[in-house]
């Protein structure tokens, strides 16, 4: 990513593209390394280190764009294994879900940099009783 000429959230959806590609190109592989299908199942450390060292890729994308938040890193793995299963589940070998990439990426910074995130995401019983008052 050093020297890379490119915006920041050009990276950031560079790496959604490139993550959706692995996974649809073996939706096999993508079950096994992101859903947990067999019970009971720890890869082992070598196994396990590629996906370590992609997490931390993922990382420095985001604080690229100013998001260090853990809680955000966690929002953001979670919406894009979202994204990428419904691709996978509802239009695999299309473009549905990918032709979302930019906007998606443009809504989670907007988010991320959007004035008071602590109260955007505190415990649900927090925020439902602000809803309530």
């Amino acid at each position: 990513m050093a020297g890379d000429s490119q915006e920041p959230p050009a990276i950031l959806a560079g790496g959604v593209r490139r993550f959706l590609e692995f996974c649809t190109s073996d939706t096999a592989r993508y079950q096994l390394l992101f859903q947990r299908t067999i019970p009971g199942f720890e890869p082992p450390a070598a196994s396990f280190a590629p996906a370590i060292r992609a997490l931390e890729l993922v990382r420095e994308r985001l604080a690229l764009n100013g998001v260090r938040d853990p809680r955000l890193v966690d929002m953001w793995t979670a919406l894009t294994t979202g994204l990428v299963d419904q691709q996978i589940s509802n239009d695999l070998g299309g473009d549905r879900w990918a032709g979302l990439i930019d906007d998606f990426v443009a809504m989670f910074l907007a988010y991320c940099h959007a004035g008071d995130r602590a109260g955007a995401l505190a415990p649900a019983s927090s925020a439902a009783s602000r809803v309530r008052s």
